[in-house]
């Protein structure tokens, strides 16, 4: 999971940045908020990542589990075949 600092600490770290620089409270209150949606949507980049990664393991998961039914009833098929076959 992704830690995002919380609000505070982005604030006091753009707040001071931009005092450094001389920039005034709006400009200051626009800069966190920019940072604050650039962190939002980089979280939400990641979080899509992780979503596909785990959709495609599962995914990869369930293949496998059908693969081994479709032979186990494969072979249930031939022997009942078989079974027939000999009957005759």
């Amino acid at each position: 999971m992704v830690a995002i600092p919380d609000h505070e600490s982005i604030h006091e770290t753009l707040a001071d940045h931009a005092k450094y620089f001389g920039a005034s409270s709006r400009q200051r209150a626009k800069m966190v908020a920019r940072e604050l949606a650039n962190r939002l949507h980089s979280s939400l980049s990641e979080a899509k990542t992780m979503g596909r990664s785990t959709l495609k393991q599962v995914g990869v998961r369930l293949a496998k589990r059908t693969s081994r039914e479709l032979i186990k009833l494969a072979d249930k098929i031939e022997q009942k075949a078989l079974a027939v076959e000999r009957k005759r």
